[in-house]
């Protein structure tokens, strides 16, 4: 029987749906819980654990894009967003891992990354202003400006400027269209509350470096200052 209609279900019944779900998968009936998870996304669309789920079962596939998209489905809906934001930062390292090794030839294979599920225990968290927050961290700082430079890199304006405080002029990355994210180094700290980082790279034969200070607004960070060093 199908777990739901396309209808929404009321909010208990949607994490109910999910724990079975999710109960599913832990037992090894991948498909069986990648249907219910399925179905969930159109009635229970409010829970972010849906997606992060579903990107679950597609990493476990090593469909790498589709995982993407549901964990940035899963971001883009909760605020409280470290878990689905670390395991998706552990897929592109992966992936930059196994190209490394296949570029230069190095042989033996990269453990997969180890991910796991979300059920209705896992709620969002209330970020404060005024100390520091479990957005506080390096992958989550990391996943954003991977996103940032890979906005510049594609030319998509929009998604570029969504990483900047409202206001802030940003200055041009034309340095994303050439040099790929995995060869740009990060050095990430934080004051009380904001972050600063230095990024590092080589452009033929120049070194570069951009300083970055970055604050949360709401559960982005988002850049308001950037200068050269």
């Amino acid at each position: 029987m199908p777990v739901t209609s396309q209808a929404s279900l009321p909010p208990d019944a949607c994490l109910t749906e999910l724990d079975k779900a999710a109960d599913l998968h832990i037992k090894g009936n991948t498909d069986a819980a990648s249907d219910r998870f399925d179905r969930l996304k159109h009635s229970c669309s409010h829970l972010p654990q849906v997606h992060h789920n579903l990107g679950v079962i597609a990493a476990g596939r090593q469909q790498w894009q589709v995982a993407s998209e549901h964990f940035q489905r899963a971001i883009a809906n909760d605020s409280r967003t470290v878990m689905t934001q670390t395991q998706l930062f552990a897929i592109h390292q992966y992936k930059a891992s196994v190209s490394y090794r296949q570029a230069l030839g190095i042989p033996g294979r990269v453990d997969l990354p180890k991910l796991t599920m979300q059920n209705s225990t896992h709620i969002n968290a209330a970020p404060s202003a005024s100390s520091k927050t479990v957005l506080h961290t390096v992958p989550t700082i990391d996943y954003e400006l991977f996103s940032w430079w890979n906005a510049a890199a594609t030319e998509s304006m929009a998604a570029w400027l969504e990483h900047y405080t409202e206001g802030y002029p940003p200055q041009e990355n034309t340095d994303a269209q050439i040099v790929e994210w995995e060869n740009v180094g990060r050095d990430i700290s934080f004051t009380e509350q904001d972050a600063v980082v230095v990024l590092s790279y080589s452009l033929g034969e120049l070194q570069k470096q951009t300083l970055l200070f970055m604050r949360l607004e709401k559960s982005r960070w988002k850049i308001y200052k950037e200068s050269l060093l």
